[in-house]
């Protein structure tokens, strides 16, 4: 992905995103705790290492927990559409 673009969102309930927007449409977006004293440099940085440790072991990960989090995901969609 070549990366065009970084955003960083507001921080909000103790939670931050950054998105990384790529030359073809692609985007990567990370969703991370925060404090409210961590800035938008700290943010990306932490975002980058993030990701790293996510490519890094994902030999790692148990693939019985992927179903899991897509139907967690779906619920959480569905209750803030409900709202």
């Amino acid at each position: 992905m070549q990366l065009i673009d970084t955003h960083v969102g507001d921080l909000n309930a103790g939670l931050i995103t950054v998105e990384f927007r790529g030359e073809g449409g692609e985007m990567v977006s990370v969703k991370m705790a925060a404090n409210d004293g961590l800035d938008s440099d700290a943010a990306v940085d932490h975002a980058k290492a993030l990701m790293v440790q996510l490519t890094t072991f994902a030999d790692d990960r148990d693939p019985a927990q992927d179903e899991w989090e897509r139907s967690e995901a779906k619920t959480t969609v569905e209750r803030a559409l409900m709202v």
